[in-house]
């Protein structure tokens, strides 16, 4: 096989020979190398979302502390051609999009989390791909490989059954499927396809026999992960990105065995990995009875929900963020004109529309779709004038395409484990030649940036404490009440409801918008007979966030306080948008 040697900059494999970042960028290397570890193991087992939130506001957080650090030292001036760069002009319409949506948004809850970190992240990718060098950026890809490698390797214990490294008190039913540390297999397999084409690219570019044999080591342990968490659109997007590398990077003669061996490897996957062989049948006999929302999971759902929120706010949309709210809205006009959904009793409502495209479309309007196609148009342009070698050009294409895919299918940029180091790469292929390879001193201008931008990550991240303690009070109280529920009303029984009141009330000061410690607080004063103080609370909840179990709930409560006609419009509202709730009304 022939090797490609390194070009312009190191490829992320080709960690060979000593390396260390200048000094004015070593405090933001290390903060990114710890970044990249952070979003796998950022856990909150005590907290009611343990994985996504802990993970987002951690990374967030280095994130921002990164961007400050190449400010202080001089390596990101705004004066040495930061706004023209490739990575500030694809983002910066975006981003003045997302501001003036959060602006114009009915939900502002929701949005005044959102929007600060979205402009964090994208301050990160444009702030590393213009301060640090090709090189530091090439050496940080190399390793973010190693936490992918331990989130891997976690998630292959966890199939195998031989060591579950933490034990949640989450009930979840997702909780048993292969996540490692994800929390969520979506995120466990979409986490492991840009970690499999480096480690595959790597197998070209590697400088030792020793460091090839390590990158198919590291190859074969992302691939093994992967199939086990028997996530069709990773494994899919996986796939096309590798085809594609090894399509540019092998000479045409090979090309067909190789074909031929990775064909094999798939049917060997389809015949030995019962659990992925019984998922891909499903997903054909969906397709031979046109089922085409089953074959996509309910996926269609979502895209038509978020269809309707682009048609009823079609400029700016209904903010950054705000799916979540507008939801429940178009699912209940959707099903006014007759459209069927597809499994009431597991989705019947969608945080995420499940498709990027789609959801900036929901968000931002037409206005988002504009921006983030100027973006895409930047990154298209600059990958086709950056002198870089065949290898590269062909992982920056298979790793974009197969990132795409998942962007159609699933929300991946959205999810820390996913998003920051797909930024990191995004930030090494609009890094432009010459730039981020000086340093120059450090002035009293570059100092007053740093500072500016130390304020705006202080504001950006100014409620993450308080929404990780209400994070923590919530699932106390939750905890609590089982009890309560256990050993019936009595004097202690009271007493704790109390105290879940107190915490409740005090996880809703940490954060306002948190919904989860109002439908907790309505259930404790339900519980407890004040169906007034229930009814104001739970419709609160439901202002921030409408689910059909919150309708249901008010709908006791209002049946408590002798509101009959508006308790039935409340059950029929629950019911219409989950059939299944039934159930769980008494006969009488």
């Amino acid at each position: 096989m022939k090797r490609h040697r390194r070009g312009d900059g190191r490829p992320p494999s080709a960690a060979g020979t000593p390396f260390r970042p200048e000094p004015a960028e070593r405090p933001a290397f290390w903060i990114v190398v710890a970044l990249l570890w952070a979003v796998v193991f950022a856990i909150d087992p005590r907290g009611r979302e343990s994985f996504r939130l802990p993970k987002e506001l951690l990374g967030t957080a280095l994130a921002a502390v990164s961007v400050v650090a190449l400010a202080w030292s001089g390596r990101l001036r705004l004066d040495r051609g930061l706004s023209a760069s490739p990575a500030a002009r694809a983002l910066a319409p975006l981003a003045g999009v997302a501001i003036l949506s959060a602006l114009l948004s009915p939900h502002p809850a929701h949005v005044a989390q959102t929007l600060p970190l979205l402009l964090v992240a994208f301050a990160a990718l444009a702030g590393w791909s213009h301060a640090f060098s090709a090189a530091t950026l090439d050496r940080l890809l190399a390793l973010s490989l190693w936490p992918a490698a331990a989130l891997a390797a976690l998630g292959i214990a966890q199939a195998l059954g031989l060591y579950q490294p933490f034990v949640f008190t989450d009930t979840d039913a997702a909780r048993l499927e292969i996540t490692s540390l994800a929390g969520n297999v979506g995120d466990f397999g979409a986490a492991l396809v840009l970690p499999l084409l480096l480690a595959q690219h790597a197998l070209f570019t590697a400088a030792s026999r020793r460091r090839r044999w390590l990158a198919l080591g590291l190859a074969l342990l992302f691939a093994i992960a992967l199939v086990a968490s028997q996530t069709l659109a990773a494994l899919g997007a996986a796939a096309l990105g590798s085809l594609l590398l090894w399509a540019r990077l092998l000479p045409r003669r090979r090309w067909l065995p190789v074909a031929g061996a990775l064909a094999i490897a798939g049917g060997l996957v389809l015949l030995l990995a019962a659990p992925v062989r019984e998922r891909v049948t499903a997903k054909v006999r969906d397709l031979s009875f046109g089922d085409v929302n089953r074959l996509l999971t309910g996926r269609l759902d979502g895209w038509r929900a978020a269809l309707w929120m682009t048609a009823a706010h079609p400029l700016t949309g209904v903010g950054p963020g705000a799916f979540v709210t507008e939801f429940v809205p178009a699912k209940l006009a959707l099903l006014e004109r007759g459209v069927r959904f597809f499994d009431e009793q597991a989705t019947p409502v969608f945080a995420n529309a499940h498709s990027e495209p789609l959801e900036v479309a929901a968000e931002l309007g037409f206005a988002g779709l504009v921006a983030l196609g100027w973006g895409l148009w930047v990154l298209g342009s600059h990958i086709r004038r950056r002198p870089q070698t065949a290898p590269e050009n062909a992982l920056a294409l298979a790793v974009l395409v197969a990132l795409g895919l998942l962007a159609l299918f699933d929300f991946p940029f959205r999810v820390a484990l996913v998003g920051y180091p797909a930024a990191l790469f995004l930030a090494r292929v609009l890094h432009a030649p010459g730039r981020g390879e000086d340093t120059p001193a450090a002035t009293r201008r570059t100092r007053l940036t740093a500072l500016g931008l130390a304020l705006l990550a202080l504001l950006a991240l100014a409620s993450a404490p308080g929404r990780l303690g209400a994070n923590r009070l919530v699932r106390a109280a939750e905890a609590r009440t089982a009890v309560v529920l256990r050993g019936g009303l009595d004097a202690h029984g009271r007493q704790l409801l109390a105290g879940n009141i107190a915490m409740l009330e005090a996880a809703i000061r940490k954060d306002p918008a948190a919904v989860s410690a109002r439908v907790a607080l309505g259930a404790q004063y339900l519980l407890l007979g004040r169906a007034e103080r229930a009814i104001g609370v739970y419709r609160e909840a439901l202002a921030l966030e409408p689910r059909p179990e919150t309708h249901l709930n008010l709908a006791r409560a209002l049946s408590m306080a002798g509101r009959t006609e508006e308790a039935r419009t409340e059950l029929a509202t629950a019911l219409r948008l989950a059939p299944h709730l039934a159930s769980q009304i008494p006969s009488e």
